[in-house]
């Protein structure tokens, strides 16, 4: 999954990694963040790079016994290669429930912080950066998504892992 946000201005907030790592993954206020982040600070402000990617196993032991290899990877916020433009992206094109509700909502509140737009890949044959929408119109595609609650994104992701391959080719080819 990919997607650009293009933007006019710096970021009118800071934005913590634990904040976006709670956010993306449902967390409450008192579970410890078990995310691995790396990224040159605490807040997505300065550099525009971090990766997140929660470990799921240390939610739920159910996640030990999925036929799937790909749990847990991660999703990266990386300057791209024009000017005043983000890539946000995760190594598979086609991802579990869990990481694509991660990766929309990540989305969403960089795009919303920097007052940007965004352009995202749909299938193989697009081309990422022609054509743009809004933060609202980002939320209101995916809200079906976002809007479950954390146990029926677990449950489809535990579902959609049995259907997905063991083995996936990682995205070999940049933007």
């Amino acid at each position: 999954m990919r997607a650009i946000i293009k933007y006019k201005h710096r970021f009118k907030t800071k934005l913590s990694w634990e904040k976006l790592a709670m956010a993306m993954w449902q967390l409450g206020e008192d579970e410890p963040v078990a995310v691995n982040h790396t990224g040159d600070d605490q807040e997505l402000n300065d550099q525009f790079t971090i990766a997140l990617g929660l470990r799921y196993w240390g939610y739920d032991k159910k996640w030990h016994d999925l036929p799937i290899k790909r749990i847990g990877e991660m999703i990266t916020v990386q300057p791209f290669k024009k000017k005043k433009r983000i890539l946000i992206s995760t190594p598979y094109r086609d991802e579990l429930m869990i990481t694509s509700r991660a990766f929309y909502v990540l989305v969403s509140e960089i795009a919303t912080a920097l007052d940007g737009e965004i352009s995202q890949e749909a299938s193989c044959d697009d081309k990422i950066g022609t054509e743009w929408i809004t933060p609202d119109s980002f939320d209101e595609k995916y809200k079906r998504v976002v809007d479950l609650s954390r146990q029926d994104v677990k449950q489809v992701s535990f579902l959609e892992s049995i259907a997905l391959p063991t083995i996936d080719e990682k995205r070999t080819k940049g933007v």
